[in-house]
C-alpha cells in the first residue's frame, strides 16, 4: 500500500481530464468515475479506489490476486500512461482504454536497441476490469502524447496538447485497430462530441466539428485571438450536453497558472451567441449538464493565504443558466479538479482546516461529495 499511495503523490498531477461529452451516438464514459468505483493511472499501472466500501479500498485494478503489480507480466501494467478512459457495461466492470508511450526499445540478436524510428508513438491497450485481460489495440504514430480521449460507438477519439505542428485529432477503431485522422492546417485539440458530430478547438480559437469519421470539417466559431489554454493541465474547452463550454480572456495571476472568463454556447443555437457562465474561473468540469468551478478567492478569505482558493465549488446548471455555490469552505483549496461525476468531484489542493498546525500544510488527494460538501481524504503528502 506504501507504493501505490508514494506513486499517486507522484504522478497524479500528471492526470488530467479526459474530454467532457455527453450525448449523441453511444457516448459510454469520458471520464473515469464508474459507479462508486474511480480507476486512475499511475505512470505505469490503472489504479482504482473503491468510493462504497467500508473502509474505502484503494488498490491496483489488476483482479489477480498472485499477481505482484509492478512487473511488465501484469495485465494491468502498461508503459508510461498518458490518459485512460472508462467504458461502462450492464451488468460488468467496465472497459478501460490506455494510451501510452510506446516501449521504444526492442531486442536485436540478444541486444536491446532504440528503435529510432518509433521512439515517438503512442501505444493504445484495452484492459478488461472484469476479467482482468489486456490487448493491444493499436499503435498510434500521429501523435507525441495523448491530451483529450473519449469513446463512441466502438472509437477511440483523442488528441495531442496542440503544442505540435501536426497535432491533430485521431480515431482509433477499437475492434480493428483501424486509425484515421483529421485533416487541418493547423494543431487542433479534441473538445468532445455531440449529436453525430466531432468537436475541437484551434490553435488560432477556431471552433470545429467535424463527421465521426473526421472528415466534412467545418467551421463552427472563430473565438479571435484570445484562445483557451490548449496546453495547460486541464482540458479549457468541451462540449457537454449540447452545450460548448470556452475559455475567452485568460491571463496570469501571480498565485496561480492562470484564470479566465467561462463562457456557454448552445450549439443547436449558435447564432444566438454565447453567455457569460463565470468571470475569474480557475478550475471547472461539465458533466451530464452541469459545470462545476471555482474562482480566484478574495483576500482575507479562509485557505487563500496558502493557494487562490478558498474551497468553494460552484454549479452551473446548463437548462436555466444560472449558477449556484454548492459546497462552502470545503477545506481543500482546491488546485486540480482531476474528474467530475453526477455524484462525486475527484479533487487535489491544499488542506487548510482540520487539526493540522499553522506552519504545516499537506497537499491532498480526495474526494468532495456534490450532496454533501463533504471531503473524503484519498491520500496526502505533508507540506513543511
Amino acid at each position: 500500500m506504501k507504493r501505490i499511495l508514494a506513486l499517486i503523490l507522484a504522478l497524479l498531477m500528471a492526470l488530467t481530464l479526459a474530454a467532457c461529452s455527453r450525448g449523441g451516438g453511444d457516448v459510454t464514459s469520458a471520464h473515469n468515475i464508474s459507479g462508486d468505483i474511480i480507476y486512475f493511472a499511475g505512470k505505469e499501472d490503472i489504479l482504482s479506489y473503491s468510493i462504497a466500501s467500508e473502509p474505502e479500498i484503494m488498490q491496483p485494478a489488476c483482479v489477480d490476486p498472485l499477481c505482484e503489480h509492478y512487473a511488465p507480466i501484469c495485465p494491468a501494467y502498461f508503459n508510461d500512461i498518458d490518459k485512460i478512459v472508462t467504458v461502462a457495461r450492464d451488468g460488468k466492470m467496465p472497459m478501460i482504454y490506455v494510451a501510452g508511450r510506446y516501449d521504444p526499445f526492442i531486442t536485436v540478436d540478444g541486444e536491446q536497441i532504440l528503435d529510432e524510428e518509433h521512439k515517438l508513438r503512442r501505444e493504445i491497450s484495452e484492459f478488461d476490469a472484469e476479467t482482468g485481460q489486456s490487448r493491444l489495440v493499436a499503435y498510434v504514430d500521429e501523435l507525441r502524447n495523448v491530451q483529450n480521449i473519449l469513446y463512441m460507438d466502438g472509437k477511440l477519439y483523442m488528441s495531442g496538447n496542440g503544442n505540435f505542428i501536426n497535432d491533430s485529432v485521431v480515431s482509433v477503431d477499437v475492434e480493428s485497430g483501424d486509425i484515421a485522422i483529421m485533416e487541418y492546417s493547423r494543431p487542433v485539440l479534441l473538445l468532445g462530441v455531440w449529436n453525430g458530430r466531432v468537436y475541437s478547438i484551434s490553435s488560432a480559437g477556431e471552433i470545429l466539428s467535424c463527421a465521426p469519421d473526421l472528415s466534412d470539417v467545418e467551421k463552427v466559431l472563430d473565438l479571435g485571438v484570445s484562445t483557451p489554454r490548449l496546453s495547460d493541465h486541464t482540458s479549457r474547452g468541451c462540449v457537454d450536453g449540447g452545450m460548448l463550454y470556452f475559455e475567452r480572456d485568460a491571463e496570469e495571476r501571480e498565485i496561480v497558472l492562470s484564470v479566465a472568463d467561462l463562457y456557454a454556447l448552445p450549439l443547436d443555437d449558435a447564432d444566438s451567441g454565447e453567455r457569460l457562465v463565470a468571470e475569474n474561473v480557475v478550475e471547472w468540469s461539465a458533466v451530464g449538464g452541469n459545470v462545476y468551478y471555482t474562482v480566484v478567492a478574495d483576500e482575507g478569505t479562509e485557505g487563500a493565504e496558502i493557494a487562490f482558493d478558498s474551497g468553494n465549488v460552484y454549479k452551473y446548471d446548463g437548462k436555466t443558466g444560472e449558477s449556484s455555490l454548492i459546497i462552502s469552505d470545503s477545506g481543500v483549496a482546491i488546485s486540480n479538479m482531476i474528474d467530475v461525476s453526477d455524484k462525486y468531484l475527484f479533487i487535489s489542493g491544499r488542506r487548510y482546516k482540520e487539526d493540522m498546525p499553522d506552519d504545516k500544510r499537506y497537499f491532498a488527494y480526495g474526494l468532495l461529495s456534490v450532496e454533501t460538501g463533504g471531503f473524503s481524504l484519498i491520500c496526502a503528502d505533508l507540506l513543511q
